[in-house]
């Protein structure tokens, strides 16, 4: 039943509580994606005060945001952003990063008391509310009169840097001239030296083609020199062959000569030698006809002696 009668106040309020009707100053929200998302904010949003809970929600407004200890917060997409200025830059928070004050209320809860607090008749007169808004307005001036500086210190940076740039583009300007200058100087300088140096080649050629036929006349020279000397050299090559030839030939005829007196010799050694053999064979035969000879004069004597003993005895 509680819970039925603060949905039918949380609803209620919602609907008193138009933005259309509420707003104070005309917001302009451009959201984007990522860690450091772009809340584009034109003018200070509207607060209310949250004595319960010690810190200030947005009204009237397209967005959720909860001001608490010098920082905005903003909740968009079930992520938390926080800023020092409403103005921005915003930066991710984690769940753990979120004040604690902040952190241990959902925010439908947030929004529900914040209802409660925009019904109560005496939220006009609210001291903390006056102190709260006090201190955001000093703090949104502080941080508009740093913008502020920040921007002029900018807008000199940028004026100083567009006229560095003019400058250096006026420097930049006149090194090229220098430069186009001296690439004019330089390609006359090259014009009259490749002139010269075209110059140059063209005697070096023609001394190179003096010099080449000097030396084609040379080696022509050189190579009729040549074959008369390789002709030379041949006819004395073709008579030391033939000389060759003939000390060939008459050793031929000499080892012939010497081969066959060679021949001689050994038919005559043959010769000798079957003679000696012949002697030798010979010999042997000579030997055993005589040993015949005195085996018979012996058998003669032993006969005579014998026969002269018998005739004794008797």
């Amino acid at each position: 039943m509680k819970k039925q009668i603060w949905l039918a106040a949380g609803i209620a309020g919602m609907l008193l509580a138009n933005p259309a009707a509420d707003a104070k100053a005309a917001i302009n929200v451009q959201i984007s994606t990522g860690s450091h998302p772009s809340f584009v904010i034109n003018s200070a949003p509207n607060f209310i005060y949250l004595r319960g809970q010690g810190f200030s929600v947005s009204i009237g407004n397209p967005y959720d945001m909860v001001y608490y200890g010098r920082y905005y917060y903003i909740y968009h997409n079930n992520r938390w952003y926080r800023s020092s200025n409403y103005h921005g830059p915003w930066v991710l928070l984690r769940n753990n990063r979120l004040p604690y004050q902040i952190r241990r209320h959902r925010w439908e809860d947030i929004r529900r008391y914040r209802d409660i607090e925009y019904r109560r008749s005496d939220h006009g007169n609210n001291q903390y509310q006056r102190n709260d808004d006090n201190k955001r307005r000093i703090l949104d001036q502080r941080n508009d009169a740093n913008n502020q500086r920040i921007q002029e210190q900018r807008q000199k940076a940028v004026e100083h840097q567009r006229v560095q740039e003019q400058q250096q583009k006026a420097v930049e300007h006149q090194r090229v001239q220098d430069q186009q200058q001296k690439a004019v100087e330089h390609q006359r300088v090259q014009d009259q030296q490749q002139k010269a140096v075209e110059s140059q080649r063209v005697q070096e050629q023609q001394q190179k083609a003096v010099e080449h036929q000097r030396v084609q006349e040379q080696q022509q020279k050189a190579v009729e020199h040549q074959r008369v000397q390789d002709q030379q050299q041949k006819a004395v090559e073709h008579q030391r062959v033939q000389d060759q030839q003939q000390k060939a030939v008459e050793h031929q005829r000499v080892q012939d000569q010497q081969q066959k007196a060679v021949e001689s010799q050994r038919v005559q050694d043959q010769k000798q030698k079957a003679v000696e053999h012949q002697r030798v064979q010979e010999q042997p035969k000579k030997g055993a006809d005589n040993k015949s000879m005195e085996e018979e004069k012996n058998k003669d004597g032993n006969n005579k002696e014998r026969q002269n003993t018998g005739g004794k005895r008797n």
